[in-house]
């Protein structure tokens, strides 16, 4: 079924029909970010700036580049990622996503005022809720529950 996704995504890229290239890349890009990075990369570059900029592009172009070691250009993108969710009233579990990524490369810079003022912040967000936070897979970013 992967094949078919990635498949998917290149069909959506070559026609040049850039919101739908836009959600593809979305939808099959968090499976392949650590598998298959080179692949990721090339989808996002492939699409028009205006398109790539959506919140859940620029996570998975944070992603690409913490895997890459270039951690200013991560915290870049993953800050983006997390202004770009709140903007737009994302589902709290993507709002979580992005600022554990961003607190994940703050702490692999070192910079721990800034993991701790996120993990604050993700905190509060959790507070107001029965059970709190709930673990999810990557299922959820396609629809499925992807409860852990």
């Amino acid at each position: 079924a992967a094949g078919r996704g990635a498949d998917a995504v290149e069909q959506r890229i070559a026609s040049e029909d850039w919101a739908a290239a836009a959600d593809a890349v979305a939808l099959e890009g968090g499976a392949l970010v650590r598998r298959a990075p080179e692949t990721v990369e090339a989808w996002l570059a492939a699409l028009p700036p205006d398109h790539s900029r959506r919140p859940e592009l620029m996570l998975l172009a944070g992603q690409l580049a913490h895997g890459r070691g270039r951690l200013a250009e991560a915290i870049e993108h993953c800050r983006a990622a997390v202004s770009g969710f709140d903007a737009n009233g994302a589902p709290p579990f993507l709002r979580f996503a992005a600022r554990f990524a961003l607190a994940d490369i703050s702490l692999a810079l070192a910079e721990l005022a800034d993991a701790a003022a996120l993990g604050d912040a993700l905190d509060r967000a959790g507070a107001g809720r029965a059970g709190g936070h709930r673990a999810r897979g990557p299922g959820a970013l396609r629809g499925g529950s992807g409860a852990l």
